[in-house]
């Protein structure tokens, strides 16, 4: 599946596994206790979307390109997010054990109480993030 939209949406619940597409786009988005498990998104847009009590875990999102997001108590485990770009994210409560952040540019992105044990930032661009209360 490719060039997926969804605008303006409030979305609770729903369970996806092992997904695959490209360019998917979502903007002005709730996203509540959603699950997008094992998955793998090429090139992904994320604008001014708001993820509370989802998981994410081993899923991959490659070139990802967030701008405006939080993501609050959410599972990320395993997460890949290699050559992406954040700006003005933050994430608060969410358990990044094991993700990869690999060749990552972060402008404005804050990390606040997050596990972020074995969490890979390879190469990646800090000068743009705040850890507050991070492990």
């Amino acid at each position: 599946m490719s060039n997926e939209e969804a605008r303006q949406i409030r979305f609770e619940g729903g369970h996806v596994h092992g997904k695959q597409a490209e360019y998917v786009m979502l903007e002005q988005v709730l996203l509540h206790g959603s699950y997008l498990i094992e998955s793998h998104l090429y090139a992904p847009r994320f604008t001014d979307i708001r993820l509370t009590a989802c998981s994410l875990a081993n899923t991959v999102l490659e070139k990802l390109i967030a701008h405006r997001c939080e993501l609050s108590d959410c599972q990320l485990v395993g997460l890949n997010a290699v050559e992406s770009h954040f700006a003005n994210v933050h994430f608060r409560d969410c358990d990044l054990q094991l993700s990869g952040f690999r060749f990552c540019s972060f402008k404005s992105v804050i990390f606040e109480r997050c596990n972020l044990q074995r969490a890979n930032f390879q190469a990646a661009d800090l000068t743009g993030v705040r850890f507050i209360k991070c492990d």
